[in-house]
C-alpha cells in the first residue's frame, strides 16, 4: 500500500531499525519524534529536549562506569 505520509514512513523506519540495531548489539536506543514548529512552538520543543537530555543523563550516568559507557568499537588508550 503506498504511503502519503513520508514523515511517518521515515520515522517508523528509523525507529524500527534503531531498535533492531540496539537489540543486536546489546545497547539501548531512544527515538524522539520532533514535530514541526508550526505544530509545537520551537521554544517549547527546545525546553522539552533540554529537560529530556538532563533526565537521561541523571538516570544513566550514575550507574555507568567508563568501560560500559564506551562504544563497543572504541578502544581506550592511556
Amino acid at each position: 500500500m503506498p504511503s502519503d505520509d513520508a514523515g511517518r514512513f521515515v520515522c517508523n523506519y528509523v525507529y524500527y531499525h534503531s531498535l533492531r540495531f540496539a537489540e543486536q548489539h546489546g545497547i539501548k536506543s531512544l527515538f524522539v519524534h520532533v514535530p514541526l514548529f508550526l505544530t509545537i512552538d520551537e521554544e517549547v520543543q527546545m525546553h522539552f529536549v533540554a529537560s529530556l537530555l538532563e533526565a537521561l543523563a541523571r538516570s544513566t550516568l550514575p550507574a555507568c562506569n567508563l568501560a560500559s559507557c564506551m562504544p563497543k568499537t572504541a578502544v581506550l588508550q592511556i
